[in-house]
C-alpha cells in the first residue's frame, strides 16, 4: 500500500475480496500476466499457472489479459484469462453461487470429470486423490460436497459408481473395478 495505490500479487491460489472504491488509490490485483482493477466490489479470483478466472458478486472490476484491451465485469460476470485471450460469460444466481462454494467449505460440480475433482479436492487437504486408471479419470460428478472430508467423497464414488478406493498414508487411490 503506498498514498497512489493498493496492489495485491496473487501467484497461486484462490482468493475473495470485498474492496471499496477509491479513485485516488487503485486497488490492483496482479497475477502472471493478467491485471484486475477494482471499481468498487466484491469477487473472486483463481489463478492455476497462467490461467485466471474472475466471478464478480457484485459492483465492477477490470480485467486485462496480457497487452489486450482491458475488459469490464459486473455483477455474476466471470471472465477466464489464459494466454493473452479473455473469455467474458455471465452467470445464472447457482452458477456465482456454486463458483463462491469455497467460501463456505463447500466443492460445488455439475458434470466435472472425477480428474477435475480430484484436482480441486487436492487444492484443500494434505491428503490428495490420486486417480489410476483414465475410465475413472472421465467419470462426470456433480453435487455439493465439504471440501475437508476427502474420505466421504472418496466413499461416495464406491457406493455410488463402485470404483475400488486405496487408502495409502497421505494418498486415496481410486481406480476402475477390476474386471
Amino acid at each position: 500500500m503506498t498514498p497512489q495505490a493498493r496492489q495485491v500479487w496473487l501467484e497461486h491460489g484462490e482468493a475473495f475480496f470485498d474492496i471499496a472504491h477509491d479513485a485516488k488509490r487503485p486497488f490492483v490485483v496482479h497475477a502472471g500476466k493478467q491485471t484486475v482493477t477494482v471499481l468498487g466490489t466484491k469477487f473472486s479470483l483463481y489463478r492455476d499457472g497462467d490461467k485466471l478466472r474472475v466471478a464478480v458478486l457484485e459492483g465492477r472490476v477490470q480485467v486485462q489479459a496480457d497487452q489486450n484491451r482491458p475488459a469490464v465485469l459486473t455483477r455474476a460476470d466471470t471472465a477466464l484469462a489464459d494466454a493473452g485471450n479473455l473469455l467474458l460469460t455471465k452467470l445464472s444466481p447457482q452458477q456465482l453461487a456454486a463458483s463462491l462454494g469455497w467460501l463456505q467449505g463447500k466443492l460445488v460440480f455439475n458434470e466435472v470429470s472425477l480428474a477435475e475433482a480430484a484436482r480441486q479436492f487436492n487444492r484443500y487437504g494434505r491428503k490428495q486423490l490420486v486417480i489410476k486408471d483414465d475410465a475413472a479419470s472421465r467419470i462426470l460428478i456433480g453435487g455439493v460436497f465439504d471440501a475437508a472430508n476427502v474420505e466421504a467423497f472418496a466413499r461416495l464414488l464406491h457406493a455410488g459408481f463402485g470404483l475400488q478406493v486405496q487408502v495409502h498414508n497421505e494418498e486415496i487411490q481410486i481406480s476402475s473395478p477390476a474386471s
